[in-house]
């Protein structure tokens, strides 16, 4: 049995996310709220359930969270430039959706 330090309990952990698969996913969000809100003219309550229950399976309050500290990209999507989410270092990850 080994015992902990309070070094090793107080010391936060990652939990185990990819930060290249959380910035595409949020990246993905930002181009969906932008089609729904701006392209597809619906109200932004209607686009968080939408995005919510529909495509992302995530809370509204997290989705509302992600959409406000990357807004400057919904900027650079009116400019009409593409927003680069980077490539997957393992093309095979989602080969399973082609």
């Amino acid at each position: 049995m080994t015992i902990q330090t309070i070094d090793q309990i107080a010391r936060p952990c990652t939990r185990g996310r990819d930060s290249q698969l959380v910035r595409m996913r949020n990246i993905g969000i930002i181009k969906r709220y932008y089609y729904w809100s701006e392209i597809k003219r619906r109200r932004t309550d209607d686009v968080l359930d939408i995005l919510s229950k529909q495509e992302f399976f995530l809370s509204t309050q997290t989705i509302w969270k992600i959409i406000k500290k990357n807004y400057d990209l919904i900027a650079t999507l009116r400019s009409g430039k593409d927003i680069d989410c980077g490539k997957l270092e393992d093309e095979n990850q989602l080969k399973l959706f082609k």
